[in-house]
């Protein structure tokens, strides 16, 4: 009998949720935990234990028996589990970004598990690592910084584990026959030709959904941060991303057995890709449809001519607030900057209200990114002035037909609200 790596030596496992336990093999499993002991016979295949939930603590020991064979787990917490996934934005290293303000320090309760990944191995094999400063700089930055920063707000252990991949399309996360179970998914499909030949390993339907996610089922999690998007751009992709979103959410609370909750971050602006306003567009959308699944802001990160933006720990802190707030009811702490509430359009000169603007609207420079469209369709750069908490925008035209706020391929977001978060794209 074999038990899955994810149960080793430093481990995290979710407090305050059934605790399951998992590996494949025939024969006689008993576990000893916290005093008492749980057994099964599993007659072949996979197995799956599942141990009551036990709040935050530790460290402890677990002992384990496959079929007689004897092992001790140590050095066990019971905190905050957190999968952080996506593309490589997520699977950017610390030593390769802006390093965090407070230095890369040890934190003994932060633990990694890093899944295996197609392209290439990782630093660290398939087993929990305590975060240390020397080996924090090849782990996942985002991840990290997210990580450290709950554990020391919370006093809690956290547990990361990624599932990442460079360059994946979301598709390749899903499960190939649910992808290709609707006419969205088909049609969808057909669009990569191009992705798969740069990639003929992770570009593929389902791919990454068998290799990486389905390994990791049915482990116990508080919440998923997902970082991708950047492999879906294009128009076409753009109209349906917001459902194909929604789908591979939907695939992945069944496969874990659990609703989990979702922490998406937007792509950040960057100038190679003349459909990156879309997809930003279609993520606060899969936001708006999919329950459990909260959406934040990058447009103040962006960097034109990298892809990567390198500044990670201000999105850190808005995945803090925003699990704080959708995932633990902390619904006094904010995590979106402005939403777009209203637009009213009066002679050359538009006035625009937003919900999310906690303390007021501010600016950290002039707005250069709205644009006020004429009679024609044609955009023109406005100026911009506040208002209290109201946006006032004007521009030498006859007649306003509509907006645009930070949909170019590339801007950086200035306006922010009282709490600093930037505003949210919009074009109305």
């Amino acid at each position: 009998m074999i038990l899955h790596n994810l149960f080793s030596d430093h481990m995290v496992l979710q407090s305050e949720k059934p605790i399951r336990i998992f590996g494949m093999g025939a024969g006689h499993i008993a576990i000893t935990f916290l005093g008492k002991t749980y057994e099964a016979d599993n007659a072949g295949g996979d197995f799956c234990l599942t141990l009551p939930s036990y709040p935050a603590g530790g460290p402890y020991e677990m002992q384990v028996s496959l079929d007689g064979e004897q092992k001790t787990l140590t050095d066990i917490m019971i905190g905050e589990v957190f999968l952080a996934g996506g593309q490589s934005n997520m699977q950017m290293k610390l030593s390769e970004v802006v390093p965090p303000r407070d230095g890369i320090t040890d934190h003994p309760t932060v633990r990694y598990y890093t899944a295996q990944r197609p392209e290439r191995g990782e630093r660290y094999g398939a087993n929990w690592v305590v975060a240390t400063a020397e080996n924090a700089p090849a782990m996942s930055a985002l991840s990290w910084m997210f990580a450290t920063k709950w554990a020391d707000l919370k006093g809690v252990a956290v547990g990361i584990v990624t599932a990442y991949q460079g360059a994946a399309i979301l598709q390749s996360f899903l499960p190939r026959e649910r992808l290709l179970a609707t006419e969205m998914g088909r049609h969808y499909s057909n669009q990569h030709a191009a992705n798969q030949r740069l990639y003929p390993v992770w570009g593929a339907d389902g791919m990454l959904y068998d290799f990486m996610i389905k390994r990791l089922a049915p482990l116990s999690m508080r919440a998923v941060l997902w970082y991708q998007g950047e492999s879906n751009n294009g128009y076409e992709e753009a109209t349906f991303f917001a459902a194909l979103m929604k789908l591979f959410v939907e695939c992945f609370r069944e496969t874990f057995m659990d609703d989990i909750p979702f922490v998406q971050v937007q792509i950040a602006p960057f100038g190679t890709s003349a459909s990156s306003g879309l997809i930003r567009q279609a993520q606060m959308k899969a936001g708006e449809i999919t329950p459990g699944l909260a959406t934040v802001t990058a447009g103040d990160v962006g960097e034109e001519t990298q892809i990567h933006p390198s500044h990670k720990e201000e999105i850190a802190e808005r995945l803090v607030r925003a699990v704080r707030h959708t995932v633990f009811g902390e619904t006094d702490v904010p995590y979106l900057g402005p939403v777009l509430k209203s637009a009213a359009y009066d002679g050359n000169t538009a006035r625009f209200t937003f919900d999310h603007a906690e303390g007021g609207l501010i600016t950290d420079g002039e707005i250069d990114n709205l644009y006020l469209l004429d009679g024609e369709g044609k955009k023109h750069l406005a100026t911009c002035r506040l208002e209290g908490e109201t946006l006032v925008a004007t521009a030498d035209i006859g007649e306003i037909t509509g907006a645009e706020l930070g949909m170019e391929p590339f801007s950086v977001m200035h306006l922010f609200n009282g709490e600093g978060l930037p505003a949210v794209q919009f074009a109305c």
